[in-house]
């Protein structure tokens, strides 16, 4: 990724019926043409960002139990033939830290590791945290829970200007593509723009389906801040596609 690496994920696949996992991520690498492709454990023992819902949380049932889970989703994705796994936005408070580099020590030999944190993560995290990370890629989740620009391009260009610091060569940010009232909907080609005229060069961002299938944070025009931001890398293989 650090040349702006074309990355597929097909984390919502596997609760479709009738899918051969294995034989998708051959597909997706032949036919979209990828550089690799990566699974992201969506949701799982309330560990990780999304709005999947699980039935084992780990501050409830224990860290132990959630990592058991997460050992028996990485040998199998593994034997189905994947190299590359994607955490997002792991939040185990002041074990984040170490739950993620425990894994990947555990499967460095098998499988890379991508994460991205949000900003409540990100910031808590020290400097010596995230150089030191085990971890191929580290990103960050550049969303905003306000309308005023200012706000977004300060916060944004603070955060960035750290991501870069800490990791030069393999970084990536996610651009925010739901909970966007009317008249936002310019704020992911805002963000993509300060980031490329910053020196990030790989993005994440929603595909149509997940952008469409997202219920209470769904964008309000969801359709066109998809389209118009897909639009920007057209002409560019460096995004991430979940």
């Amino acid at each position: 990724m650090v040349c702006g690496e074309a990355v597929y994920s097909i984390s919502g696949w596997l609760n479709e019926r009738n899918v051969d996992v294995k034989q998708l991520s051959l597909q997706v690498r032949d036919e979209l043409l990828m550089q690799s492709v990566f699974l992201d454990i969506h949701r799982s023992g309330e560990l990780f960002g999304g709005e999947a819902i699980s039935t084992v949380n780990y501050q409830r049932d224990g860290l132990e139990k959630v990592l058991g889970l997460l050992d028996k989703w990485i040998e199998s994705v593994i034997s189905i033939g994947f190299d590359t796994l994607f955490l997002d936005e792991p939040h185990a408070g002041n074990e984040t830290l170490k739950f993620i580099s425990s894994i990947s020590q555990k499967y460095k030999d098998l499988v890379h590791f991508y994460v991205c944190f949000c900003d409540d993560t990100f910031t808590r995290l020290t400097d010596k945290d995230i150089i030191r990370l085990p971890i191929k890629n580290v990103g960050l989740s550049a969303y905003f829970w306000t309308n005023d620009d200012s706000k977004i391009e300060k916060t944004l260009r603070i955060w960035i200007a750290r991501l870069l610091k800490l990791r030069p060569n393999n970084h990536h940010i996610w651009i925010q593509g739901f909970d966007l009232p009317k008249g936002c909907e310019h704020v992911p080609v805002l963000v993509y723009n300060i980031a490329k005229e910053l020196g990030v060069k790989n993005f994440g961002f929603w595909a149509y389906k997940s952008a469409e299938a997202t219920s209470a944070k769904r964008a309000i025009n969801y359709k066109f801040v998809w389209k118009q931001t897909c639009n920007l890398f057209n002409n560019s293989a460096e995004i991430m596609i979940s």
